[in-house]
């Protein structure tokens, strides 16, 4: 699938979809591209983390780590 997704472009019509296979400066375009988002989303959870996250982290922590029931 992800296979797909970075080496073949596919333009949708009204008769139906269309798949092109990329060269293969254009399937590297879209793999950096997608490494440069998939870090820049991993950097900006990691420094600036929501509540529902540090939640998640610690649910995580009780569970996994310290064998905790998840309320407490």
């Amino acid at each position: 699938m992800m296979e797909d997704s970075l080496c073949k472009r596919v333009i949708v019509t009204p008769d139906g979809n269309i798949t092109k296979p990329l060269d293969p400066e254009s399937a590297a375009s879209n793999r950096d591209a997608l490494a440069k988002t998939v870090y820049s989303r991993l950097f900006d959870w990691y420094v600036n983390p929501t509540p529902e996250t540090k939640m998640n982290i610690l649910t995580i922590i009780r569970q996994k780590l310290l064998c905790l029931p998840q309320e407490l």
